[in-house]
């Protein structure tokens, strides 16, 4: 799905008027179509308040008013900045004015005292809707509307953003002192940047796509500034099994990891490519970590290797590993490898040598950044899956500045070299040269913990060698690792949600997500949401967050 900015959008809609759409038809459509996705939402029919400001946004929101004045018991609409100023936005709130079952407060033109009044009104929502600024805010909100926000946010009632929470900035993902705190936003068009990047997406709460009538934006046309994965895209990428099929249908996955220090991340790998559907994985790992590995692993087949005097794979273990390589439909290295000179012998043999896709993480990483040209003669198609850490050491560069922007630095480097690039972390940014970024939108806390790198590389390798291609294998298994993190904080709290509870999620999950893949994808239902989970999830969410401010209201 492609993410544009302010920019981009007021682009793409000037171009719709030239193409003889009109800015008022636009603006009509976009504010029927919220009106009907806040009445499919939300049953309550006791009161809606709608908030507008004095532009666009605003006038999204006087035609959201008139959409829903005959469904709801008492609409009222508050203007915390005066009348609107926005010529077309005049035009449908002079509409308003002739409505007679909608209540009008100015609070540019009454005593501040009327601030009670709207505070009632406000707690007695059934819903209330955010109109007041869209794409174009920038500044500080302060005074009575900073006192309406924040009465807002106190409210027991679901919020609904139209476009962006007032008081977020729409080409960015930082906090700003103040702003509207939604369950749900309706946005116009196409996802901004706010939606996706974090910590501010966790503002804009559950985020639907409205159609102002100009269809949908256009990869091959419209300027973008990224894209990110959406459920529909990733489950589809994953093929209906056949009935005739056998574990070499979906490929065999050599994967290189653990030390006498670090079994765990063998383990960890192991069973992650094992729960996305890899027919045979192979856990090959020096013999001295056998009791700790073969104890945890039960279905996959086990290869224990010569061991170093750190506990690590020996060098000598080369001839092994080439052979089972010949097996094998996809290369992971690095988890829990260690680096010594063993080790560095092993991984740059294994990436020279082999002709089938590679995942290279965590110690496969460390050991290449000591001769990071080597992949310019690595042969297989090969994904990097670094930290921030990791980058920099890579890189040579501040980890302050890759955190900082991680697009950007993940630019500068497929710029430089080919491997499809997994920079981790908030809003992991997948890259590959030639082909737009992704940045993922899935994700919580909960990953925020050992182990959860090498949950993603075996999930990635399982992928690649399932057969598809590593860029789409890398956007898949990011999205799904995301997915699993947000279900297992949601279940075991963010706290107590440890990797093991983090693998445990996939099976289920799994189940949800792909219950139907290919052509037999329920198409609308994936569209309804963005976020990663299904709208019975959603409805429990929100209940939860009304409990929540109910609490603080006490």
């Amino acid at each position: 799905m492609l993410v544009m900015n302010s920019s981009q959008i007021r682009k793409a809609e000037e171009a719709a008027v030239e193409r003889g759409a009109s800015f008022e038809d636009m603006m009509l459509k976009a504010g029927r179509n919220a009106a009907k996705e806040i009445l499919n939402t939300y049953k309550t029919r006791q009161s809606a308040v709608i908030v507008c400001g004095k532009g666009k946004n605003g006038g999204d929101g006087f035609v959201i008013a008139d959409s829903v004045r005959r469904e709801f018991e008492k609409v009222t609409v508050i203007l915390p900045l005066g009348e609107p100023t926005d010529e077309l936005a005049q035009k449908m709130f002079s509409k308003l004015q002739c409505r007679k079952n909608i209540n009008i407060i100015n609070l540019k033109d009454t005593d501040p005292d009327s601030l009670i009044s709207v505070r009632n009104e406000i707690q007695e929502a059934g819903v209330i809707v955010d109109a007041v600024f869209g794409i174009g805010f920038s500044g500080k909100i302060e005074g009575v509307l900073a006192e309406l926000i924040n009465e807002i946010n106190a409210s027991p009632a679901p919020i609904v953003a139209i476009d962006i929470p007032s008081g977020l900035l729409s080409d960015s993902g930082c906090l700003t002192d103040l702003c509207v705190k939604a369950d749900l936003t309706l946005t116009m068009y196409a996802l901004k940047p706010v939606h996706v990047l974090k910590p501010a997406a966790d503002e804009c709460g559950f985020t639907r796509i409205i159609d102002i009538g100009i269809g949908e934006p256009d990869e091959s046309t419209a300027e973008f500034a990224f894209k990110t994965a959406t459920p529909l895209e990733v489950a589809s990428k994953f093929k209906k099994r056949p009935h005739d099929c056998h574990k070499g249908t979906f490929g065999t996955v050599l994967i290189v990891a653990g030390s006498y220090e670090m079994p765990g991340a063998a383990v960890l790998s192991a069973k992650a490519a094992t729960s996305l559907g890899a027919g045979l994985v192979i856990s090959a790992f020096p013999d001295k970590a056998y009791p700790a590995i073969a104890s945890k692993l039960t279905e996959q087949v086990l290869l224990p290797l010569p061991s170093n005097e750190n506990g690590r794979i020996s060098a000598a273990a080369e001839e092994k590993l080439l052979t089972a390589l010949k097996r094998a439909d996809a290369l992971l290295i690095g988890p829990g490898l260690g680096v010594d000179f063993d080790t560095e012998t092993i991984v740059n043999k294994l990436l020279l040598s082999a002709e089938i896709p590679i995942v290279l993480d965590a110690d496969g990483i460390n050991v290449i950044s000591k001769n990071i040209d080597i992949l310019k003669e690595v042969k297989a198609p090969l994904v990097l899956t670094p930290h921030p850490g990791e980058m920099s050491r890579l890189c040579n560069a501040d980890i302050c500045s890759i955190v900082s922007d991680k697009s950007l630095t993940s630019k500068y480097f497929t710029d430089d070299y080919t491997p499809t690039l997994v920079l981790k972390g908030s809003n992991t940014v997948i890259a590959e040269r030639g082909r737009p970024q992704y940045i993922n939108s899935t994700g919580s806390p909960s990953l925020a913990r050992a182990g959860s790198g090498d949950l993603l590389s075996g999930m990635t390798a399982a992928l690649a060698a399932g057969g598809m291609d590593t860029f789409e294998a890398a956007v898949c298994a990011v999205y799904i690792h995301g997915m699993a993190g947000d279900n297992s904080g949601l279940h075991f709290s963010e706290t107590a949600a440890n990797t093991e509870l983090t693998l445990s999620c996939l099976p289920l999950l799994l189940s949800r997500f792909l219950c139907k893949v290919g052509a037999d994808v329920d198409k609308e239902n994936y569209k309804r949401l963005f976020n990663p989970f299904d709208y019975m999830d959603a409805v429990c969410l929100q209940k939860r967050r009304y409990e929540e401010r109910k609490k603080a209201l006490r």
